[in-house]
């Protein structure tokens, strides 16, 4: 099969026989060049570019990343950050609200000794107050940001609730906290039909960000990054106008999201794989459906346009913890692309 009509399918039958199954392959070209054009985009708009690392959480990949030009990290837990800050990466910034006074400290501690700039996120009073109290204790001085609910509806304030003004002026008041701005993820997005939803939901949190900046701003408190992100809104979105900072971060490896949003280009923006093996008609293939996507969820992605993989060979199901495939196809490995 010559390779454009391959390029076609999700599919690449015959791997070497020696690699152990399941294991995860990332197509290095691919990688590169998913990192490089990220980071164009945000150049050419002007943004900092601050990927999220919790696709990858690979040191290695990280490096590539901020030697392509990005300002530093974004990660999802504390264990997360501690790998990152301990590898000297320059700036982690911690994108979940922390109450708990032991993980502070391991954090605050670990940015001191490696020299880290820590970014850290705060949505309620008694975040703010433990916080402070924690970063004056550790002799640090961290920067932090509003966490801004845009619509995911699982942490952060409204715009236009009442305590953000009062989050803004605690921050500008507490000793040793740094009030650095606002941030949000429209996580919703990955629910979107189609690109153009998702384009929808990305100007939605930009006026909805850009306008909450404002009326901070003519309140006197000063706001000088807005940040947001997730890869679908970062693709599809058509303006960035008073926005700072993007955080995307499977755009490294790519998944059926925004293909099936119709954001990228089928399976040639794809990095990572999961090779497996497999037998004769109906097959059972350990290769989890969380591995591809974790958006799926426990029972798997719809079919849809995406089920052929391979002429004579077709998905019938994947899942958490085994795929199963059917066709007449016979294959003693395959690589199945994202």
């Amino acid at each position: 099969m010559d390779a454009k009509r391959r390029d076609r399918y999700p599919i690449v039958l015959d791997l070497p026989a020696h690699l152990e199954t399941p294991a995860v392959l990332v197509d290095r070209d691919i990688l590169q060049a998913n990192i490089d054009r990220m980071q164009a985009l945000a150049d050419g708009s002007a943004l900092v570019l601050r990927p999220h690392v919790k696709t990858h959480k690979s040191v290695q990949i990280a490096r590539l990343q901020l030697a392509a030009g990005a300002n530093g990290l974004t990660v999802s837990k504390v264990e997360e950050a501690l790998v990152f800050i301990e590898a000297g990466l320059p700036s982690v910034t911690l994108a979940y609200p922390l109450v708990s006074a032991v993980k502070l400290d391991r954090l605050l501690g670990a940015a001191r000794r490696c020299g880290c700039d820590l970014r850290l996120i705060v949505d309620s009073m008694a975040g703010v107050d433990l916080l402070a109290a924690r970063a004056v204790e550790q002799g640090a001085q961290p920067g932090v940001f509003i966490k801004v609910d845009v619509g995911l509806q699982r942490c952060g304030r409204k715009p236009d609730d009442p305590l953000v003004p009062a989050l803004a002026q605690a921050l500008t008041d507490a000793v040793g906290l740094d009030f650095r701005g606002l941030l949000s993820h429209a996580g919703h997005v990955y629910s979107a039909v189609d690109g153009n939803a998702a384009a929808r939901t990305a100007e939605e949190e930009r006026l909805s960000m850009t306008a909450l900046a404002s009326r901070l701003r003519r309140a006197g408190y000063r706001v000088p990054e807005v940040s947001v992100g997730s890869t679908p809104t970062v693709l599809a979105a058509r303006r960035f106008d008073g926005l700072t900072e993007i955080r995307p971060g499977n755009y490294v490896f790519m998944d059926q999201t925004p293909l099936r949003l119709g954001l990228i280009p089928p399976f040639s923006h794809c990095a990572q794989r999961s090779d497996y093996g497999g037998q004769r008609q109906r097959t059972l293939c350990h290769c989890r459906c969380r591995r591809q996507n974790p958006q799926f969820g426990s029972r798997g992605p719809r079919h849809g346009r995406d089920r052929r993989l391979w002429p004579g060979l077709g998905v019938e199901s994947l899942g958490r913890y085994g795929s199963t495939f059917d066709g007449w196809q016979t294959f003693r490995r395959a690589w199945l692309r994202p």
